[in-house]
């Protein structure tokens, strides 16, 4: 099979939303106080020029992009929503993982978010792209979010 990786639009918003691991639901809801689709569009909509959706054969992967990288400074907001379809290609979501996020890093040399610290398969994910943490848990919607860091080379963010 192939994969491709393609602009993200709000059609693939749909199709992730509608095919989400129900951890990830959750995770949504609580994080972001939203539904998923609605966060999903957020997300998109900040990341103008960095928002990409993965397909796997005829299946979407996940989505992923960057937030507006001026916010943070030297730092992006990394953010990405998979689907079901991970649990059945997760050697070609490996793979695609690293390599997205080795060419996010060339961008910009650090990038951040939280992550449920309860979501052992997001923990083991971030953990194979080599994720640290930093400061402590916090509340958020019933669950404990951690940020955790990406980090590159150290050489400021270009932007789109």
């Amino acid at each position: 099979m192939s994969l491709r990786i393609v602009a993200a639009t709000l059609g693939h918003a749909h199709l992730v939303a509608t095919n989400m691991r129900e951890t990830d639901r959750q995770e949504i809801i609580a994080g972001w106080g939203k539904q998923p689709k609605e966060a999903i569009i957020e997300c998109i909509n900040s990341s103008p020029t960095h928002a990409n959706t993965v397909f796997y054969g005829l299946e979407v992967l996940a989505m992923y992009g960057l937030a507006d990288q001026r916010i943070l400074g030297g730092a992006a907001e990394i953010w990405c929503f998979g689907t079901t379809a991970i649990d059945r290609h997760r050697i070609a979501f490996a793979r695609v993982s690293k390599r997205v996020v080795w060419g996010l890093l060339s961008q910009c040399p650090m990038l951040t978010n939280l992550v449920d610290i309860g979501d052992a398969r997001a923990l083991k994910w971030l953990e194979f792209l080599g994720a640290t943490y930093v400061l402590e848990p916090r509340e958020l919607g019933g669950k404990l979010f951690q940020q955790f860091i990406l980090a590159g080379e150290q050489k400021p963010c270009r932007q789109g």
